[in-house]
């Protein structure tokens, strides 16, 4: 039995996809069988943007142009999908496929920009009489007709074993080895990878982290895949970690020549560890602050303060640390008030800050404020769609609508911009940071 685990065009193409490099090793450790990886995604942009590829000109003016370029092409493919027109490459692209000859396909999508692409794929494998199965977070509501929806690798391994697939155990470690590395625009390979699966907190009323169980995956199988892959820049996607967590992380990577970037909570109980984890390569934080205003932070059930976070900014510089800080515009409940004292918590900590990544809240379905609107003076809309699913769309009671935060934030993104200290494209791919000089 032959299987293909696709990652279709199209989003960003800078670093390999952590999702199906772990669904091969999972599968490999699961069946007898052979699984191979096709990355149709970075293919797509090496073929498109080859001369920015090949350019000799400085890596972040290039990066910025290239992202700009594959962001201008998304709404062309969703387009033609719509219209029914052939989509760029769609020929070159499927005929990797039909290389492969796979009994089956399997496609893990992780933003919707992917969507439209995958269903031009899936239609093309139905032709073909190969079945296509497809998971992740993305809008998968309309493809469901077509391919066959599991929710994770278990269920993935499950279904092949049913369909004749040779159940074995056999330890199987992360491997990188059957990407095309040249397909990937960045100046330094950087590894995607996991220490966890969900969120160790789990009460931020704006986000979906909270769905699963958490649980760590072993140090032990994490440091035989940095030694298989010969790893050097580490970009660890975990949506949060406790303290015990990343001082065990940082002590297995000591024995290592790696630089790595993570995401933490800005809480105290941090504070103490960052000389120490920045020694065992931290080169890069991204701090969850998203509000200088205490009273937002205990909306969105941060469980920070406001002195906390600018202490722990301040160790993180010191330690030699890059502080890359999130920030949230617009959560329900906030005011002009509190949206300033934000403006004045970035001017009076931004010696502590590199590089601030601004955003607008946006409502994601599974949230605690979708969950409960009533809580959080939230009036929900859902908007029908033609390839995807329902677009949410709301209203606040009191505070700043969606509309204000974003024109303020507009208004105030000059006074923001003086702040980063590295360039602003990396808070569209934030591992880059790892490849600065």
């Amino acid at each position: 039995m032959r299987i293909l685990l696709i990652n279709p065009p199209i989003s960003s193409a800078t670093v390999m996809p952590y999702s199906i490099a772990c669904m091969k090793s999972f599968l490999g450790s699961t069946i007898d069988e052979e699984v191979s990886v096709l990355d149709l995604n970075a293919e797509y942009h090496f073929r498109k943007f080859r001369e920015l590829y090949e350019s000799k000109d400085e890596f972040f003016g290039r990066l910025e142009e290239f992202l700009s370029m594959s962001k201008k092409d998304m709404p062309s493919v969703s387009k033609k999908t719509i219209l029914g027109k052939k989509l760029d490459f769609e020929d070159e692209l499927f005929d990797e496929i039909i290389k492969r000859d796979p009994d089956f396909a399997a496609m893990s999508l992780v933003y919707n920009s992917q969507v439209f692409y995958a269903a031009r794929i899936i239609k093309k494998l139905e032709k073909r009489g190969v079945k296509t199965i497809i998971g992740g977070p993305a809008d998968l509501s309309k493809l469901s007709k077509k391919a066959i929806v599991l929710k994770n690798y278990h269920e993935f391994s499950e279904f092949l074993i049913r369909k004749g697939a040779k159940k074995h155990e056999k330890k199987n470690i992360l491997d990188f080895s059957d990407f095309e590395k040249k397909n990937y625009f960045t100046k330094d390979i950087i590894y995607p990878l996991r220490s966890a699966y969900s969120c160790p907190y789990q009460q931020c009323t704006f986000c979906t982290h909270h769905q699963g169980p958490y649980s760590r995956i072993s140090i032990s199988e994490l440091r035989q895949a940095v030694e298989k892959n010969k790893m050097k820049k580490i970009s660890f996607i975990d949506d949060g970690f406790t303290p015990q967590s990343l001082e065990e992380l940082s002590e297995m990577l000591e024995s290592f020549d790696v630089s790595w970037w993570c995401q933490l909570r800005p809480v105290k109980e941090f504070a103490s560890l960052l000389d120490k984890v920045n020694s065992s390569g931290l080169n890069s934080i991204a701090w969850g602050v998203e509000s200088g205003s205490q009273k937002v932070l205990d909306l969105m059930q941060k469980c920070t303060n406001v002195r906390d976070v600018e202490d722990v900014l301040r160790k993180a510089k010191n330690a030699g640390i890059i502080n890359m800080v999130y920030i949230m515009f617009g959560f329900p409940g906030e005011t002009e008030k509190d949206f300033y004292e934000t403006i004045e918590f970035l001017k009076r900590n931004s010696s502590s800050i590199d590089l601030v990544s601004v955003s607008v809240f946006g409502l994601q379905k599974g949230s605690w404020v979708y969950m409960d609107p009533e809580r959080f003076g939230v009036e929900i809309f859902k908007e029908k769609r033609t390839f995807l699913g329902e677009k949410l769309r709301y209203e606040v009671k009191k505070g700043l609508s969606h509309k204000r935060a974003t024109e303020l934030k507009k208004k105030h993104m000059h006074e923001i911009r003086k702040i980063n200290k590295i360039p602003e494209v990396i808070n569209a791919c934030k591992e880059q940071v790892l490849n600065l000089d």
